[in-house]
């Protein structure tokens, strides 16, 4: 997953690698635990990220 900075530019921030679990099908965010929530569709998983982190 690419991250960029939409507010300049576009501009590139990093890259977080995610395992392949299928294609993911929703996404949720939550700036006070500083997490990204991915769902997929093929294994039925559910993927936190911590974004500080990775």
């Amino acid at each position: 997953m690419s991250v960029y900075y939409i507010n300049d530019g576009h501009r590139h921030l990093r890259d977080i690698a995610l395992p392949d679990t299928g294609i993911y099908k929703g996404i949720s965010a939550s700036v006070q635990l500083g997490h990204l929530q991915l769902t997929s569709n093929l294994k039925d998983d559910i993927l936190a990220v911590d974004l500080a982190t990775d």
